[in-house]
């Protein structure tokens, strides 16, 4: 980069915040842009931030994500069961559980997708699939869909942060699809 060169992120918080990349040495300027909070106030993202001397604004979109609501418990058969709804599958997990969730999707006559990352067919998904996912970029920032039936999201494993936590819930109900 020169210094005549703009900056634009997307997903600003992680590349910022969670992975703590520095910015180029010569640039112009840098609009970086996020869904999620940047965390609370004197907090150690506030700080971050003032360090890479960064304004911040927020966009006073109102967001209509309760981090409050309550998880249900469930097996991974019932979770998986044909019977249930149309609705797409998305597992959440550990490298080391894919095997378990892959062989307990194909026991219920789903075809296991793996770490998915083709973006235009994901947006497109089909009551037969089920999504595996245990890489943390494809749980923020992907734009999931399954048309009028929607999605149903496991979440077998913990996001590192909050905002980690807000993102992935992000991938489903959207286009106020059911979830």
């Amino acid at each position: 980069m020169t210094k005549n060169d703009l900056l634009i992120l997307d997903e600003a918080d992680y590349h910022l915040l969670d992975l703590v990349k520095d910015l180029p040495a010569e640039f112009y300027g840098v609009i970086g842009m996020t869904a999620t909070d940047v965390g609370q106030k004197g907090g150690n993202e506030e700080k971050r931030l003032e360090q890479l001397k960064m304004k911040v604004y927020q966009s006073k979109i109102a967001s209509n994500l309760d981090l409050n609501v309550s998880i249900s418990k469930i097996s991974i058969e019932n979770f998986l069961d044909c019977l249930r709804s149309d609705r797409s599958r998305i597992i959440w997990c550990e490298n080391k559980d894919i095997d378990t969730f892959k062989s307990a999707a194909i026991d219920k006559n789903y075809d296991p997708i793996i770490n998915y990352d083709d973006f235009v067919k994901l947006r497109k998904l089909k009551a037969d699939k089920c999504l595996i996912v245990s890489k943390p970029h494809l749980m923020r920032g992907v734009d999931y869909r399954r048309e009028k039936f929607g999605i149903d999201l496991l979440l077998a494993r913990d996001f590192p942060t909050t905002r980690a936590y807000i993102q992935g819930l992000g991938r489903v109900g959207r286009y106020s699809e059911p979830c």
